[in-house]
C-alpha cells in the first residue's frame, strides 16, 4: 500500500521579524507551514550566535526542523543589508548554502526559496542615507539571482512599495501585515512543493 499521497508536504519559513505576521503553524489541505521568526536574524552575525542563521542551523533544534522539512523559505536579509555591503553577505549566503546542502542533501534541487530584501528607509551606521541603503539593497536583490543559479534555489521577489513600511521605516505597517502574510502563503501554495 502506498501512503505517500497522504503525507502533507512540509514547508519551513525561517524569518527575521518580518515573519512575525505569520502564525507559527499553518495547516491546509495542501501543505503544512511552520514559521520560525527571530527579530534581528542575519545570515551570519559575528556578534550574536542567536541571531546568526549560520550558527542556528548547527543547533539541535534547527537540525531537527531541517531534517524533517521538505522545503524552506528564507525571509532574511534586511538586518544584513543595513550593516554590510551586499557582496559580503552574498558570500555569507554562498557559504551558508554550501554548509546547509552538505548536511541536508534532501534540500537540494530547488527545495530552497530566498526572498529578496524588502524596502527599508531606515539608514544605519554604514549606510547613513536612504540613497546608499537603497543602492545596497538593489545590488543584493539583483545579485541574488546569480547566486540562485549557482545553488539551484528559487528567488521570491518581494517588490513591495515603500508605502508598506510602518512608522519605523523598517517593518511592515500593521495595516498591511495580513496582506503580506497572504502574499507569502499564496506564493507557497502556487509552487510545486512536493
Amino acid at each position: 500500500m502506498n501512503f505517500s499521497s497522504t503525507i502533507t508536504p512540509s514547508f519551513l519559513i525561517i524569518a527575521d521579524s518580518h515573519g512575525k505576521c505569520l502564525a507559527p503553524t499553518i495547516i491546509t489541505s495542501h501543505y503544512r507551514v511552520q514559521t520560525c521568526s527571530i527579530s534581528g536574524l542575519q545570515w551570519n552575525s559575528k556578534y550574536d550566535n542567536n541571531l546568526s542563521l549560520f550558527s542556528l542551523i548547527q543547533t539541535d533544534t534547527f537540525a531537527s526542523l531541517l531534517s524533517t522539512t521538505s522545503n524552506i523559505l528564507f525571509l532574511v536579509g534586511i538586518n544584513s543589508v543595513r550593516h554590510l555591503p551586499a557582496e559580503s553577505f552574498l558570500q555569507q549566503i554562498d557559504q551558508f548554502l554550501i554548509s546547509l546542502f552538505s548536511s541536508y542533501s534532501h534540500l537540494t534541487q530547488g527545495k530552497i526559496i530566498i526572498t529578496t530584501c524588502l524596502p527599508c528607509l531606515k539608514p544605519f551606521t554604514r549606510y547613513q542615507n536612504i540613497h546608499s541603503l537603497r543602492n545596497n539593497t538593489e545590488h543584493y536583490n539583483h545579485s541574488l539571482y546569480s547566486l540562485s543559479i549557482k545553488h539551484n534555489f528559487r528567488v521570491f521577489d518581494l517588490s513591495l512599495s515603500p508605502e508598506w513600511l510602518g512608522y519605523d521605516r523598517l517593518h511592515i505597517n500593521p495595516i498591511y501585515r495580513n496582506h503580506f502574510a497572504n502574499i507569502l502563503l499564496d506564493y507557497i501554495n502556487q509552487i510545486n512543493i512536493s
